[in-house]
């Protein structure tokens, strides 16, 4: 989300921690992610290029506006396991915003926009889809499962998310956002959990 939109950002994150923690989270390590992953096929065009991942294979493909040095190298293809890590950056100020894949064994980084395995745009609104990209890509990689501490206990983590959702749920039905009925539902919602945990 754009700087300015900063608590939007932070009301996001925490609808996602309070879904998790009241709705999904188990109490153990988990094993995939437990928000939805974008499908594949999926595509991106940014900037400089356009990036297609079909979920085995990525490939980059070079727009007008990459420079002469990506276009020398022509369309760049490689398979998933070749990957180490994603990195997506946001366009920030005079810098680029970029969509990077880190190959294993693939040697020191270059400027983004000599980099073939780079995605990069210079205006905020060309970089959007990319980081669905990234996600897609990301959630498919395989990873190994940290060593957790053991977890705290589940009711008081649900009792406390549903807490916080219920006063947020106020806060909005005293602005006016959610109606009297939205409202009833909700909360009527919330307390089922409660009582479920």
């Amino acid at each position: 989300m754009p700087k300015a939109r900063a608590g939007a950002a932070e009301y996001f994150a925490d609808e996602v921690r309070d879904t998790l923690r009241v709705f999904e989270t188990p109490s153990g390590p988990c094993d995939a992610y437990l928000l939805r992953v974008p499908d594949v096929p999926i595509t991106a065009t940014a900037g400089d290029g356009q990036v297609f991942f079909d979920g085995e294979r990525i490939r980059l493909e070079w727009t007008g506006w990459a420079s002469s040095d990506k276009e020398k190298m022509g369309t760049q293809e490689f398979p998933l396991t070749d990957v180490a890590s994603v990195e997506w950056k946001p366009q920030s100020g005079m810098g680029y915003g970029t969509l990077r894949f880190r190959v294993k064994g693939g040697g020191p980084s270059l400027p983004p926009q000599k980099d073939p395995r780079c995605v990069a745009w210079s205006v905020q609104r060309f970089g959007g889809t990319t980081a669905l990209v990234a996600a897609a890509v990301l959630a498919r990689l395989p990873r190994e499962l940290p060593e957790l501490p053991p977890a705290p206990a589940p009711d008081d983590d649900v009792h406390d998310a549903v807490l916080r959702r219920l006063a947020e749920l106020g806060r909005l039905h005293q602005s006016g956002v959610l109606t009297d009925d939205e409202f009833a539902a909700a909360k009527q919602a919330m307390i089922r959990r409660l009582q479920e945990s």
